[in-house]
């Protein structure tokens, strides 16, 4: 037989299962946004350690608000190409922007980095795997994972405690 104290528990048990799915879905979100390009970051950084130096030619420097994008050209075994990766790792767009803009001018001659394998693929700057640019995304995906897990886990106990007091009330005194 339904009461409406048992149909409210089977209510609120369906939205904390509901809220569940929700936060994995919403914390997996952010991991995969935020945690796929530094894992991609990290892995082309380590690659690139064998890619060859070739002189370049920076041919435009497009300034924005809060970055700026360096383009460049060079050559490698008579065949032209053009790039426009600074780097696979960035603190963040504005200090890059300043890098760029007080660093190189276009017609610049600059030394980049080229996959010998695949000539397309180029970058200006290899930064080394360091704290300052590993961290903040880092910090994200970690407090994501963090979050996501205790509100799992506080759902979770918060159902158990609902299914063993229904238990009890609907056992014989």
């Amino acid at each position: 037989m339904w009461n409406v104290r048992t149909m409210y528990a089977k209510v609120r048990a369906v939205f904390r299962f509901a809220g569940i799915i929700w936060i994995v879905l919403f914390c997996g979100a952010i991991v995969v946004s935020v945690g796929t390009p530094l894992l991609r970051g990290v892995y082309m950084t380590l690659a690139s350690s064998s890619w060859v130096v070739v002189e370049a030619k920076v041919v435009a420097i497009d300034s924005h608000a809060k970055s700026a994008e360096i383009r460049y050209e060079y050559v490698i075994g008579g065949v032209g190409y053009s790039g426009d990766r600074f780097a696979f790792l960035s603190p963040g767009s504005l200090l890059d922007k300043n890098l760029i803009e007080g660093s190189y001018h276009v017609g610049d001659r600059i030394k980049i980095f080229a996959d010998p394998d695949d000539p397309g693929e180029s970058v200006v700057l290899r930064r080394p795997l360091l704290f300052e640019y590993l961290a903040p995304t880092a910090l994200i995906v970690l407090a994501a994972c963090a979050f996501g897990a205790y509100f799992i886990l506080r759902q979770i106990a918060l159902l158990r405690r609902e299914s063993q007091e229904n238990t009890l009330r609907k056992s014989p005194d």
